[in-house]
């Protein structure tokens, strides 16, 4: 009994060993595994400092790549303006001096070197944005009232990325006082340069057309003037200059992955719309235009008043038919006497 009693003593004893033991390895794997809870928040904590780091250091030098393309953006735009307002002062002074020479050409105006030589490689001048620059004579501006007739010429920069199309569009050029006649923006695809070819396509005035009316009088249709979207005039009605933003993005129709745009400038050499000017060509086509629309509005009034004229007449005329008609079929007929014989 004695040793029974010894035994369950040594065996609950042992159990008591085996018991401290498990609980001992248990604290130590919750320890364990709350050692590696902490290492493993402190390296998720490490991870995301490291990734919000590395994507503010990745954004500051997206922002500094931006500011500095802006920057040389800008820089290249100013420097383009200058040079453009630097040739076209250029091209004036030269009609000028060489008043005898009524056009150029710009093999002629290279050899005058009215374009500096920095910008021009194999009698071909390019602009900074290694486009093509054409100057191209235009037709020329009058006023018949006083007689003054000036030269004019026109100059594109083809192969324009899209926004600088933009911002030249929305810049200032002067005035008709200055001897500014219209810009336009367009695109060049290597063979039709839209832009230069409605900067005059919007001056050109189209012959009246005359035909012979159903009535066999002889008439005279004006033409409609040319619109165009893509081409502003100092003053104008339609589109003035500068171009909004808005007609801008829609006129420079170039895409904006593929630098393919144009910009076109007309002047005249001699600025004939001064105060002491009577008329000017430009307002001279706009006071033309008005008049013959006012005089195809009268024509028309006219023409509508003798038709609604005409259609009184015969109504009334129908009417007095159908009156007589009517009196003769309600008066008796008298019987004729016959002759005696």
């Amino acid at each position: 009994m004695e040793e029974i009693k010894q035994k369950t003593e040594a065996e609950l004893a042992q159990e008591a060993i085996e018991r401290k033991i498990l609980e001992e390895r248990r604290a130590a794997r919750r320890r364990k595994e709350a050692r590696d809870a902490k290492t493993k928040l402190i390296l998720e904590i490490l991870f995301l400092l490291v990734v919000m780091v590395g994507s503010a250091l990745y954004q500051m030098h997206k922002m500094a790549v931006r500011s500095k393309q802006k920057l040389e953006q800008d820089t290249l735009l100013n420097a383009t303006t200058q040079q453009v307002s630097q040739i076209i002062d250029n091209v004036r002074q030269a009609y000028a001096i060489y008043s005898e020479e009524k056009e150029f050409s710009m093999e002629r105006l290279i050899e005058l070197g009215v374009i500096p030589e920095s910008i021009v490689d194999d009698k071909e001048a390019y602009n900074l944005y290694n486009g093509n620059i054409v100057i191209e004579p235009s037709r020329p501006l009058e006023n018949i009232k006083e007689a003054v007739e000036s030269p004019t010429f026109k100059m594109a920069y083809r192969g324009l990325p899209h926004d600088v199309c933009v911002n030249l569009a929305i810049m200032n050029w002067g005035d008709k006082v200055e001897g500014l006649m219209a810009i336009a923006i367009g695109d060049y695809d290597g063979e039709v340069d839209t832009a230069l070819e409605e900067i005059d396509k919007i001056y050109k005035e189209e012959k009246p057309i005359e035909f012979i009316d159903k009535y066999g009088r002889k008439r005279t249709l004006q033409p409609r003037k040319h619109f165009a979207l893509n081409v502003a005039k100092p003053g104008d009605a339609f589109i003035p200059t500068p171009f909004s933003k808005g007609n801008a993005e829609g006129g420079c129709s170039c895409p904006r992955n593929v630098a393919s745009c144009s910009f076109a400038w007309r002047y005249a050499i001699y600025a004939v719309d001064k105060p002491n000017r009577v008329e000017s060509e430009i307002e001279k086509m706009e006071r033309l235009m008005r008049e013959r629309l006012e005089q195809r509005v009268k024509e028309q009034e006219a023409e509508q008043q003798r038709l609604r004229e005409e259609e009184l007449k015969k109504r009334a005329t129908e009417a007095m038919k159908r009156e007589m008609e009517t009196q003769q079929q309600t008066q008796p007929q008298t019987v004729k006497p016959q002759a005696v014989k």
